[in-house]
């Protein structure tokens, strides 16, 4: 079974620091995300490399009609979330399709398990490129100890633990 995901912006601000973007890409899925979230990219480095894999067909983006973008700001009216318009984006595109999200986003994170779409994030990402040996357990572990620095919202425990495990 081919696996498919749309990814939130974080993930793939997270990958760029990491320098785990190019690993990302190489994994067996097909990888979507919406022009909302290639919008919200940070610097203009982040942008160019995520343009770069849309131009090599890495990365599919997914074009939304006048009326998902009405139906999107009526969703997003009717849950009275802080998730941004971008993250409602992602949601209502994996909805859509019946595809996987990938974010750290936790608002995202809660639309989405509200509404049914299968939903992760950094953590099982790192564990899927360790699982397809595109990382070793050792180069996950140095990453992961770099993003916990850089980014607070990582849960502590999972961390420790797959720290314990890759070293």
């Amino acid at each position: 079974m081919e696996i498919v995901v749309v990814s939130d912006t974080n993930i793939f601000i997270d990958l760029f620091k990491l320098g785990l973007l190019n690993a990302f890409f190489n994994l067996p899925w097909e990888i979507h995300t919406t022009d909302f979230v290639i919008n919200e990219l940070e610097g203009p480095d982040e942008k160019a490399s995520a343009e770069v894999y849309i131009k090599q067909n890495r990365l599919i983006l997914g074009t939304l009609s006048a009326e998902d973008l009405n139906e999107i700001l009526l969703r997003r009216e009717a849950t009275g979330t802080r998730a941004s318009f971008t993250d409602h984006s992602v949601c209502y595109y994996a909805k859509k399709y019946g595809y996987t999200i990938l974010t750290g986003d936790k608002p995202l994170r809660k639309i989405a398990e509200s509404e049914g779409v299968p939903v992760h994030g950094i953590l099982y990402l790192l564990d899927e490129l360790i699982y397809y040996g595109i990382l070793s357990p050792l180069s996950a572990a140095e990453a992961l100890e770099h993003l916990n620095r850089i980014n607070s919202r990582l849960p502590i425990d999972e961390v420790e633990a797959r720290l314990k495990k890759w070293k």
